[in-house]
């Protein structure tokens, strides 16, 4: 296919944006035949946007006056791109920005590929001390990180959009998985990379090295627990194990207030069970 051919969107969710924010979400849109901006903050953020919008970038604002959840923002945006026919979606987090022009670098694997098949073309994430890999050309992998990816329009109506069970964690696991139940595969383009750092950051000293590790509240760890049991159960008992072991590791070792956080992580796995058993 070749790229100029293609119609792509772009859709972000925000919640309680700051002005930068809003200003990578413009920078991150060049390119972009239409913008789609779900707003899940408790009011509107109209004025701010249009205030950032210099390069009048052609978008559409949804303002939800409440915290809808991610997965169903999404797919509420994912309705205008089908409605306006685009072929591809670009995923973009409020907190992510480019670190290069990764349209061109999706247009090559889109020009050299048969990507009908395709469902996802995905970046590198650059993040603490992890720097982009000097390395081009793509690789299959099991499930990306949903922000800066680009989504098959076609492959997302396939297989029925996002599962709005998901709020905020998950939901990308949950797709990528049920996109390769339907034979479609999800592709990292190692010559694109967004910035992008999933919470806070805190680092511990080993030795002469550093461990980075992210902190967020109790309740996202409510939330992560209930996505990782309900993952595990539904698509990969590797996937649920490690990941769940993982949080608990950083709870135990890392983490004040260990108790708060314990609390919420149980409650999210039995509540994830539930889900589960529910569905």
């Amino acid at each position: 296919m070749v790229f100029a051919d293609i119609k792509i969107g772009m859709i972000s969710v925000l919640y309680n944006p700051s002005e930068d924010m809003v200003k990578s979400i413009f920078l991150n849109a060049r390119g972009a035949d239409k913008l789609v901006i779900i707003d899940n903050s408790d009011f509107s953020n109209k004025k701010l946007i249009d205030s950032f919008n210099s390069q009048s970038i052609d978008f559409v604002y949804i303002p939800n006056y409440r915290n809808a959840g991610l997965a169903k923002a999404i797919n509420m945006g994912m309705q205008i791109i089908c409605s306006l026919k685009m072929d591809w979606c670009l995923i973009f987090d409020q907190d992510s920005k480019i670190a290069n022009n990764i349209l061109r670098e999706y247009k090559n694997v889109i020009e050299k590929n048969k990507t009908k098949k395709i469902g996802i073309i995905g970046p590198q994430h650059i993040y603490d001390n992890r720097k982009l890999l000097p390395i081009h050309g793509t690789k299959k992998k099991r499930w990306l990180m949903l922000s800066g990816n680009l989504i098959n329009v076609n492959a997302y109506i396939a297989i029925g959009g996002f599962n709005e069970g998901f709020f905020l964690d998950g939901l990308d696991v949950d797709y990528d998985y049920r996109l390769i139940e339907h034979g479609y595969s999800i592709v990292q383009c190692l010559g694109a990379a967004i910035y992008h750092c999933p919470g806070k950051r805190k680092s511990i000293s080993l030795g002469t090295r550093k461990l980075y590790y992210g902190v967020a509240e109790p309740f996202r760890y409510y939330h992560q627990a209930r996505a990782g049991i309900y993952n595990g159960l539904m698509h990969s008992k590797k996937y649920g194990v490690f990941e769940l072991g993982r949080k608990l590791f950083k709870i135990i070792f890392l983490f004040d207030e260990k108790r708060k956080y314990l609390k919420s992580f149980k409650s999210g796995i039995l509540d994830g069970i539930h889900w589960y058993y529910a569905k």
